[in-house]
């Protein structure tokens, strides 16, 4: 399966970059697709282990993934004070 079409760190940076409001940044989710890769790429390093192409798949993938908790957080942070 290939990841054509895919690359979560841009789309982590085309959303962070377009100004989100927090809610926009609280709900992000990944779509189906990119779940179920990411999901697959897991299941095959435990079990056959992956390129080095699939590697830097997955590592793109666990980088998009800390940036956007890392929003998520700022994000909530943002709330809490607003209501404070």
């Amino acid at each position: 399966m290939s990841m054509v079409g895919l690359d979560p760190i841009n789309k982590v940076v085309k959303l962070l970059a377009s100004a989100p409001s927090a809610e926009a940044i609280i709900d992000f989710r990944p779509s189906e697709e990119e779940q179920s890769r990411f999901d697959y790429l897991i299941k095959k390093k435990k079990t056959e282990g992956l390129t080095p192409d699939e590697t830097r798949e997955a590592d793109n993938f666990l980088m998009a993934e800390h940036m956007i908790r890392m929003a998520k957080l700022y994000a909530l942070e943002g709330k809490s004070a607003q209501a404070a």
